[in-house]
């Protein structure tokens, strides 16, 4: 059996020894290094983006897509040798730190855990459906409306949006709202109004170039105001019956110290403030969340990377 390394960071509560709380996320982080070779780590944090403790120290695998048991007493992650490639499942207890391979089948609770879907979803029926020039909320309290736009060389395909508030006439163009950028798409053309109570928002991608990708917006209805979530895309993740939401932002061509540069992405949270809380620091590439629910029905995030 392959042994795992465990410490507690410093000025740990003893309480974090045992049993996950509500307010505890298991992160999967590789964090980016100019020597040797970066190995996938889980970390546990509070809600609050605070480091609790690293709970495995790989260095000859990858341990990612980390689920919380019901119970909170113990994670199962997946973890990728280097050199063979092989997958495994790893059920780790939190208080005693002893891990071991699943051999046979994993247990009912992983098989049937809650696997959180992204909201860009598959775009792929978008090329396919009519254009549209409207975009309402279910309730109709916010329209998107898009009109050719009257900018000096636009073509015909070229766009304006404005936002309708009710059944009120007047239309507020997207450019006079606060943390404007020229926006080029919906994020998801047939529904850019993902399924979360607060914060009301809808979702926008910026052009760079074909180098740089896009950038990640989303648009506060109610506040009237856009907030860019990363500099080179991402993706939303709803939590059914919970305010706010989590992201995986991306950002490119981070310096790596060596006069190279990486791509990486972040966990983030969106309160229904948009206030955001990141999970990790810079140079690292998330590998798969989870988020303990004392209920039963923690949160997963899952990397398809390393799907089993």
């Amino acid at each position: 059996m392959r042994a795992f390394h465990i410490f507690l960071a410093a000025l740990v509560c003893t309480l974090t020894l045992g049993a996950a709380r509500a307010a505890d996320v298991a992160i999967s982080i590789r964090y980016l290094h100019p020597k040797g070779k970066s190995h996938a780590a889980i970390f546990l944090f509070g809600t609050d983006g605070r480091l609790i403790r690293q709970i495995t120290e790989p260095n000859d695998s990858q341990d990612v897509n980390p689920s919380f048991a019901p119970d909170g007493k113990s994670i199962i992650f997946t973890s990728e040798n280097d050199g063979s490639q092989k997958r495994v499942l790893v059920s780790l207890d939190l208080a005693s730190k002893a891990a071991r391979v699943i051999a046979g089948e994993p247990p009912v609770w992983y098989k049937s855990r809650v696997i959180a879907q992204p909201f860009s979803g598959d775009d792929s029926a978008a090329t396919t459906a009519p254009a549209r020039d409207t975009y309402s909320t279910a309730d109709g309290a916010y329209t998107i409306v898009l009109k050719p736009s009257k900018e000096k060389d636009a073509d015909e395909s070229d766009k304006e949006a404005f936002l309708r508030i009710g059944q009120k006439p007047a239309l507020i163009p997207f450019r006079k709202i606060p943390g404007f950028v020229s926006f080029w798409m919906l994020h998801k053309a047939d529904a850019p109004f993902p399924p979360i109570a607060q914060p009301r928002i809808a979702v926008f991608d910026g052009s760079h170039n074909s180098t740089d990708g896009t950038q990640f917006y989303v648009l506060d209805l109610v506040a009237q105001r856009i907030v860019q979530l990363s500099p080179n895309g991402g993706e939303i993740f709803p939590w059914a019956g919970h305010t706010g939401f989590y992201a995986d932002a991306q950002s490119r061509y981070e310096e790596l110290g060596d006069g190279r540069t990486v791509n990486c992405d972040y966990l983030d949270f969106y309160n229904e403030k948009l206030q955001r809380t990141r999970f990790g620091h810079a140079l690292g590439r998330f590998s798969g969340a989870s988020i303990f629910a004392p209920d039963g029905k923690s949160f997963n995030i899952v990397d398809p990377e390393y799907t089993q």
